[in-house]
């Protein structure tokens, strides 16, 4: 819970404002959480994902990411798509510099 106390100081809030500010846990209980000895439960962490705007993942250290996922659905990837950008990313960067040059010329529009 390393990240808790990360967002919780960029925020400039103390332990106890924050506790407060939640409204369903304790001072104590974000010490305990921050230093390891406590884990929240999945409401709690749930709750602070919210209040952070984060992920739990990011909340627990899974990731280092700490932006939300807002809707993972939108970008599903076909088979095919997903074959092309494993393609794309074992290109040089000067080859994708040109995969992206004709890409663009294929989406303009005829005059």
């Amino acid at each position: 819970m390393k990240n808790l106390k990360r967002l919780r100081e960029a925020r400039g809030l103390s332990q106890q404002k924050l506790a407060e500010l939640l409204g369903t846990t304790s001072q104590q209980n974000i010490q305990k959480y921050e230093a390891g000895t406590s884990e929240p439960d999945f409401q709690m962490l749930q709750q602070l994902a919210d209040f952070f705007d984060t992920s739990i993942d990011f909340l627990i250290d899974h990731t280092g990411i700490s932006a939300k996922v807002e809707n993972i659905e939108k970008y599903a990837l076909t088979v095919e798509e997903e074959q092309f950008i494993d393609r794309l990313r074992d290109l040089p960067s000067e080859y994708r510099f040109v995969v992206d040059g004709v890409l663009n010329v294929l989406q303009e529009k005829p005059k």
